[in-house]
């Protein structure tokens, strides 16, 4: 926050001077409740990235990305390398490397009955990958579906969620097995596991929930 009445008041006299197009931007993030510097902060902001034109920006704590932007449409050549540390999708990976390695385990004990079975070596691999597979779904690809805002009815949202989940699962143990994502065959089983998680979900949420409420 600017303190200084007479930066505040020169940097305020600047905001209608150099319409940047981010103010819909601005006041729909406002109208949504997201965290947002305020408008004579970002307006400050841009004036000190026209004036020195740096090579490099670092920002800590992208949040929904307002400042790095109104930063970018300043810069003329150099890079903005702006990060965020998005508790939330850390702890969502987290619980889902602990539930589905706990579901890996049992499936293993269930089929060879020897807790030493837990130790084989191409096991324990093909296991990490397919827990790393739903940690980077959890981690990176979330974050980017979050950003494609379509508006679709929210049990759609959980199908299309799961779907794109298990799917980088999926991808990224083919890609360290032989890295053929086209295999003809392996896109055929795939493709018919997801759609059965589709079906599954169409299920429970209609079928079930039907009888439930019968």
């Amino acid at each position: 926050m600017i303190t200084n009445d007479q930066i505040s008041a020169y940097v305020n006299s600047l905001l209608d001077l150099c319409p940047d197009g981010t103010d819909g931007f601005y006041f729909d993030l406002v109208e949504k409740g997201h965290p947002v510097i305020r408008r004579d902060v970002a307006k400050f902001l841009t004036q000190i990235i026209m004036l020195k034109q740096p090579d490099k920006v670092l920002e800590i704590g992208t949040n929904v990305g307002y400042s790095a932007i109104i930063m970018a449409k300043h810069l003329k050549n150099g890079r903005i390398y702006s990060i965020d540390y998005r508790t939330d999708n850390h702890e969502m990976a987290l619980n889902n490397f602990i539930k589905f390695g706990v579901v890996l385990i049992i499936v293993r004990l269930a089929l060879t009955r020897n807790i030493g079975s837990l130790t084989d070596s191409t096991w324990l691999k093909q296991t990490s990958i397919i827990l790393g597979g739903f940690a980077l779904y959890d981690i990176v690809v979330a974050k980017i579906v979050e950003k494609i805002n379509i508006p679709l009815n929210a049990n759609y949202v959980v199908v299309i969620n799961d779907v794109i989940k298990f799917g980088t699962m999926f991808a990224t143990l083919k890609w360290f097995s032989d890295g053929n994502l086209k295999d003809p065959e392996w896109l055929k089983e795939v493709g018919a596991a997801l759609a059965g998680l589709a079906i599954y979900h169409f299920i429970s949420q209609n079928v079930i929930k039907f009888s439930v409420n019968f």
